[in-house]
């Protein structure tokens, strides 16, 4: 479930390709003050989750519907094409070993029960 060694270090590097799309997608965004506001917040909660690498899945669902609401033109661009693909491959492959996903959730092992013998 959470990949290990160098495969969760690069991971580890598209969490961080993201945020750092996110932020230049706000920044290139212009929205008037109330709206603003809220955008800058919903980037720097999102942005955090994904550094941390905490609810990762979630997170890059949400960054992915955030650039396309925040910013329709964006997606029309090649630029917004790779961030949408970005979110979209985090979503699908976890945020990897380095991350506090992996530190509080990580592997379990689940022991089926097999049909109980009578006696």
């Amino acid at each position: 479930m959470f990949v290990r060694k160098i495969t969760g270090m690069g991971l580890l590097l598209l969490r961080l390709a993201l945020t750092l799309t996110l932020v230049a997608a706000a920044h290139k965004t212009s929205s008037p003050p109330p709206n603003a506001l809220l955008l800058w917040a919903a980037v720097a909660g999102l942005s955090l989750l994904l550094c941390l690498g905490l609810l990762t899945r979630p997170s890059a669902v949400l960054s992915a519907v955030l650039l396309i609401v925040a910013d329709a033109s964006l997606v029309a661009e090649l630029a917004g094409l790779a961030a949408l693909l970005q979110a979209a491959a985090l979503a699908l492959l976890g945020p990897g070993a380095c991350s506090l996903d992996a530190r509080w959730f990580g592997r379990r092992l689940v022991f089926a029960a097999g049909p109980q013998q009578e006696r």
